[in-house]
């Protein structure tokens, strides 16, 4: 809890915090943290951590890929070779509408 109230844009007083799996190898622990909406109105999202003592404390240990993006190289497809389908500019049945881009940046 200490290590996510470090965290910004995290409003933990809005989500339920729980523990789900811990697996202990010495001075490491598994985490298997399980993030949920208070008032049970969405989804939730499992998160895994590393913890190593500190002392008498367990501290999160920083994630070696930290500051990377997760998807890999951007360059590339992310979906492989699939190409995408040819819509003729129309968005899908129901999509909402998509601003055109802003040609003067500020």
């Amino acid at each position: 809890m200490d290590y996510l109230a470090t965290r910004q844009g995290l409003n933990l007083g809005s989500m339920n915090v729980s523990v789900v799996s811990m697996v202990f190898r010495q001075d490491e622990v598994d985490a298997t943290v399980q993030f949920t909406p208070k008032g049970g109105n969405g989804g939730g999202l499992s998160i895994q951590y590393v913890l190593q003592r500190k002392g008498n404390r367990w501290v999160v240990k920083p994630r070696a890929n930290a500051g990377k993006n997760p998807h890999g190289d951007m360059g590339a497809n992310p979906h492989g070779g699939m190409e995408m389908p040819e819509t003729n500019g129309e968005l899908p049945p129901g999509h909402p509408p998509i601003p055109p881009p802003d040609r003067n940046p500020k």
